[in-house]
């Protein structure tokens, strides 16, 4: 059987967009330790949903039936009775979350949440779509710089997250030596393209260590 194949434009972000990057993102060592965290990122309490593209609504509503078979039935209920996604107040949009804690498309393996997209992925029920940019980004985060932005011209503040549930990622990327920026390489050429992640390894390589 062949999969589905569900793909963004690459690179994501545009090839003229302006990228102000945090500083700490060239210092910062970081490597997920699902042992620690239980997957904390995908089931943060009052936190709203994960971000979403306006080009990634389709893709996750078509994802949907195909991935249904890894979801706990409360989720489900909420996608049947809610949607899967929520546009916010200021414009922007979110995956939907069970009662404000997990996102909709979590799945759980004990007490270790995991993303049912990836899962479909890693088991080639789907391609060209492992999981939303800014999940597959985090801890960092791209945010438009909306007062900026004009139909020509695009900024986009690219910064590091240091949320409380990814403390065990944080110690296990200084026990592995591992920075933050090689660790999301594949996510961050996903939404900037090779030769930009290139080029900004290569800048950032220029920062001082703490």
């Amino acid at each position: 059987m062949i999969p589905h194949s569900f793909e963004l434009e690459l690179p994501i972000y545009p090839n003229d967009a302006i990228l102000q990057v945090d500083r700490d993102i060239a210092t910062a060592e970081f490597a997920c330790d699902l042992n620690i965290c239980k997957g904390a990122c995908c089931t943060i309490p009052g936190a709203i949903g994960a971000p979403i593209l306006p080009q990634e609504i389709s893709i996750l509503e078509q994802i949907y039936p195909l991935v249904k078979h890894y979801l706990p039935q409360v989720a489900i209920n909420v996608i049947e009775d809610k949607g899967i996604w929520y546009r916010d107040t200021d414009g922007t949009f979110s995956i939907e979350t069970v009662g404000g804690n997990e996102c909709v498309f979590v799945m759980w393996d004990g007490d270790v949440a995991h993303c049912a997209i990836q899962r479909a992925y890693l088991n080639k029920e789907i391609t060209g779509y492992a999981k939303p940019i800014s999940c597959h980004l985090f801890p960092i985060r791209l945010y438009p710089e909306t007062e900026n932005n004009t139909s020509e011209d695009s900024a986009f503040d690219m910064l590091y997250v240091e949320a409380n549930e990814c403390e065990g990622g944080r110690v296990n990327g200084k026990a592995e030596h591992t920075s933050l920026f090689n660790y999301l390489k594949e996510p961050l050429t996903r939404a900037i393209g090779s030769e930009r992640y290139e080029q900004l390894r290569l800048q950032l390589a220029t920062i001082d260590q703490p």
